[in-house]
């Protein structure tokens, strides 16, 4: 099931994978705002011809800014938001996946211990999106 988890060393994990039926909801949203967005035909075409680190960057971009997805959102403080900088990708031989792995960041700074990963399937589209984020402490 998709989850939102706190931890008492200051960072928050997500996960969401499209063969669990409690991220169902989550994917649909992701899919319906996608589909409705007024460049999706563009996106399409470049989501199957592009290195897996541009559609990555939308789908968490994406999940960041919906409202299908309430419990992934960038921590901010002092109106600093959290940035993601992408620190590699790889393929899953045994799935037939990649994995784009981004560093969270405040003001250039990297979140030590933070992680987001989007697994893509083949034609780069969204298969999971896990994460490990610092929220500091005076976050809303």
């Amino acid at each position: 099931m998709a989850e939102l988890q706190k931890s008492g060393n200051g960072m928050q994990s997500f996960s969401m994978h499209v063969a669990d039926t409690g991220s169902a909801p989550m994917f649909a949203a992701l899919a319906s705002e996608d589909s409705s967005a007024s460049t999706a035909a563009l996106e399409s075409a470049t989501k199957k011809a592009a290195d897996p680190q541009t559609p990555a960057r939308r789908y968490l971009d994406q999940a960041l800014a919906s409202e299908g997805v309430p419990q992934f959102t960038a921590p901010s403080t002092d109106g600093a938001v959290s940035q993601f900088k992408i620190i590699g990708t790889e393929t899953v031989p045994l799935t037939h996946t990649r994995t784009v792995k981004f560093r969270q960041t405040f003001q250039g700074i990297p979140v030590y211990g933070s992680l987001v990963t989007v697994e893509l399937d083949d034609e780069n589209n969204l298969v999971s999106l896990n994460s490990a984020l610092g929220i500091p402490p005076d976050s809303p």
